[in-house]
């Protein structure tokens, strides 16, 4: 029964330690963390009011840095939610998801987090079509390509892909539309020479 509390001592000894004179209370941790914060090192104001929660459970200081550093989390995964749609909004899907990710991996526990990966799954399945109707389009196989455009459209309409594929259908019914057009033009033309 006495390890457990023993070797948290320990641990509570080397973290001590390990922080150094920067941490030797709670007001000086409080005031080099307030600084990064105004400074705008975000992350790095993070870790310091985390480490005085940690280290000075009962300091005034620890309750009032526990309100800041779900402010800073709060502001954190804000940043992130608006780099990720940011991303987004360029089709760059692969980039979107590498911030979702980082919101998943930092914040487990929060409705974000549960929100990123519903996001990841559509993203992945936006791009999955995307990627094919493409692929389709550049083979020649126009009514496929079309046929996952409009799934695109019909199924994720906020997406940036869906305004790129109503872009892209109306070229192709352009180009399915405009030869003929083109071709009578041309022969009128060339019998008007005559």
């Amino acid at each position: 029964m006495t390890n457990p509390s023993h070797k948290e001592k320990q641990k509570k000894g080397k973290t001590e330690k390990s922080e150094g004179p920067g941490m030797s209370s709670a007001e000086e941790g409080f005031k080099k963390a307030t600084e990064l914060h105004q400074q705008g090192n975000i992350f790095q104001a993070l870790s310091l009011y985390d480490q005085i929660i940690e280290q000075f459970p009962g300091n005034p200081k620890a309750a009032i840095a526990k309100t800041l550093v779900d402010g800073l989390q709060k502001e954190r995964i804000g940043i992130l939610w608006k780099a990720a749609s940011d991303t987004r909004s360029q089709c760059n899907a692969d980039e979107a998801v590498r911030f979702y990710n980082l919101i998943i991996e930092g914040f487990p526990d929060s409705p974000d987090a549960n929100s990123a990966k519903t996001e990841i799954k559509a993203t992945s399945e936006i791009q999955q079509s995307w990627n094919a109707a493409l692929g389709f389009q550049s083979q020649g196989n126009e009514s496929r390509a079309l046929e996952l455009y409009k799934h695109i459209i019909e199924r994720f309409p906020h997406s940036p892909e869906a305004e790129n594929a109503g872009l892209l259908m109306s070229l192709i019914h352009q180009n399915q539309v405009t030869p003929v057009r083109e071709v009578i033009h041309d022969l009128d033309s060339q019998s008007g020479e005559n």
